[in-house]
């Protein structure tokens, strides 16, 4: 996965209210909410809507969140798809919880002039689609710009790749000594 594709949201819980927005380029999450404290409480499972019904329809209760549902908003075709997430039980208290999500592009205008990942992998973008267009009109998959595509992505992997991994992991001691 290309990490430009990931985003990290926060969502601010507040006493009483149980649906939020979550961020406006929002696709799809990558892992469950977590608390920003230190006192060790669990990652909030991600469960289906129909699950969080269920569970207010036995008992409406409140407190810190344990389950969320994920569900898109109603869309409208004359703007981007949004979502929201519901927590169960209902939150009792205000405080501010993390999630990791994958994006969703923005479409390319006058006021969005490069993709996701920006000008450095554009052009492997740009790349693609057009060598996906040459296979639909060719039907043939290795013509010019398929080529120009390999060589590309190959560019743009390495660029995700050194921007993503950090240099320094930590210390590597051997504590064989010490037992």
């Amino acid at each position: 996965g290309w990490s430009f594709m990931r985003g990290l949201g926060t969502v601010t819980l507040v006493a009483g209210t149980r649906t939020y927005d979550l961020a406006s380029d929002f696709s799809d999450i990558e892992f469950r909410f977590t608390f920003g404290d230190a006192d060790g409480r669990p990652p909030i499972e991600i469960v289906g809507e129909v699950n969080i019904r269920d569970m207010y329809n036995a008992a409406d209760s409140d407190g810190t969140p344990l389950f969320a549902a994920v569900k898109a908003k109603t869309f409208a075709s004359t703007a981007a798809q949004t979502w929201e997430v519901i927590f169960y039980p209902e939150p009792d208290a205000a405080e501010t919880i993390s999630y990791q999500y994958q994006k969703n592009p923005l479409q390319l205008s006058a006021s969005v002039l490069y993709p996701l990942g920006g000008a450095q992998h554009a052009s492997a973008i740009e790349a693609a689609c057009l060598a996906e267009a040459e296979t639909l009109i060719d039907d043939e998959g290795n013509g010019i710009h398929e080529q120009r595509f390999q060589r590309l992505l190959a560019t743009s992997v390495r660029l995700d790749m050194h921007s993503a991994t950090p240099e320094y992991l930590g210390r590597n001691i051997d504590r064989s000594d010490y037992r």
